[in-house]
């Protein structure tokens, strides 16, 4: 019941407790993407397909008239394997670092863990479990003084962007790419788990500027176009580690 209480609380959207997300994410949406309404309605509404369900017939059909090379996406809901395979390859940018981070709220929750550092995404291929698939890039922004929850997310967007590209170019080219399977997920947070102590922590934490003890550039590291399997792996594990117990 506690529990219970302690989700509604934080879903409260007339009373917010804490850290306010909306506000937070609008402000960084609005800072780092300021014509992103007038971009959407320039290049993409016109050819936009609004579906119910992703994972519908119709949806799978719809996309697999186009007969796509490549698709890309950024989270959303479960990929169902119909849906994967209507692609010649599908990509997801998945906002945590995976494998240390899988699942719901992460690009928020490493702020609450007092683990700003650990914000970022990953590249991956596209699997039916969930932030699963085998990793092709992991992106850390730059971490600033004042940032907040809000800030590294949109920073987070905008390397995933710069990841895609990356990868783009070189499937254009016609060259070969490394994946890299992530093996048992470190923690996969559930939807469920997200509670006002969350938002009262963030909110503490932003108040206390916690941002300063983790100052740094941003971090790319991309294992797809490393000739050699091993050295990959070596890269990635070292990525990982370095991460953990050095920050």
């Amino acid at each position: 019941m506690l529990w219970y209480l302690l989700q509604k609380l934080a879903k409260n959207r007339i009373k917010h407790f804490g850290w306010n997300m909306v506000k937070d994410v609008e402000q960084a949406e609005t800072r780092y993407f300021p014509n992103a309404q007038a971009d959407y309605q320039t290049y993409v509404a016109d050819c936009a397909f609004d579906v119910k369900d992703i994972n519908a017939p119709e949806s799978v059909k719809l996309l697999a008239q186009f007969k796509p090379d490549v698709v890309v996406c950024s989270g959303g809901p479960i990929y169902r394997a119909p849906l994967i395979e209507a692609a010649g390859t599908m990509l997801n940018f998945h906002t945590g670092i995976s494998p240390i981070y899988n699942g719901a709220w992460t690009v928020f929750l490493t702020y609450a863990n007092r683990q700003p550092h650990l914000t970022g995404g990953t590249l991956m291929k596209m699997s039916t479990t969930v932030d699963g698939g085998n990793i092709l890039a992991h992106y850390l922004p730059a971490v600033e003084a004042f940032d907040t929850p809000g800030s590294l997310f949109m920073k987070s967007i905008i390397g995933g962007t710069a990841l895609y590209n990356l990868f783009l170019d070189d499937m254009v080219a016609g060259r070969k790419y490394l994946e890299l399977p992530q093996g048992k997920p470190f923690r996969h947070y559930y939807a469920y788990e997200w509670t006002c102590y969350q938002t009262l922590t963030i909110e503490r934490h932003i108040r206390h500027q916690i941002c300063r003890q983790f100052v740094r550039d941003e971090i790319i590291a991309k294992y797809w176009d490393i000739g050699d399997e091993q050295t990959a792996k070596q890269l990635l594990k070292q990525t990982l580690l370095e991460l953990v117990y050095n920050g």
